[in-house]
């Protein structure tokens, strides 16, 4: 679990806050963040509860690791922009491109880009 100090630290807590947090002592704790051993699965959750990621980004290589905070990232931001009725038709376009194949996705992506391209699609300027 080579992410759970990144995490730990990134949250500016220590060994013991987070160990106090799991209802462990501090050494049992520093055994996961050594990888020596693995968190039971109710610990798992609230080790993804407390640092507010998924399970695969507590197992992830610090590369894509990286990679994934940064594309939840671009992804909060542009959601974060959009109007909240416009959420909910976000929300479900991504669980319809998440069934497709990647040459149905690929389609998708031609065809949004072709109407976001025509005006008579696109949304009127929001003043902000």
């Amino acid at each position: 679990m080579t992410n759970l100090r990144k995490l730990r630290e990134a949250a500016g807590l220590s060994q013991q806050q987070v160990a106090d947090h799991l209802g462990i002592s501090a050494a049992a704790y520093q055994l996961y963040e050594y990888g020596k051993r693995a968190p039971k699965n109710s610990r798992l959750l609230k080790l993804c509860e407390l640092f507010r990621v998924s399970a695969d980004q507590l197992f992830a290589d610090p590369e894509q690791w990286h990679s994934i905070v940064s594309t939840e990232d671009a992804l909060l931001s542009l959601f974060r922009l959009l109007a909240p009725g416009d959420r909910e038709t976000a929300i479900e376009v991504l669980k319809a491109l998440g069934g497709l194949n990647p040459d149905g996705q690929a389609k998708v992506l031609g065809y949004t880009g072709d109407l976001a391209g025509n005006p008579g699609y696109q949304a009127p300027l929001r003043a902000e």
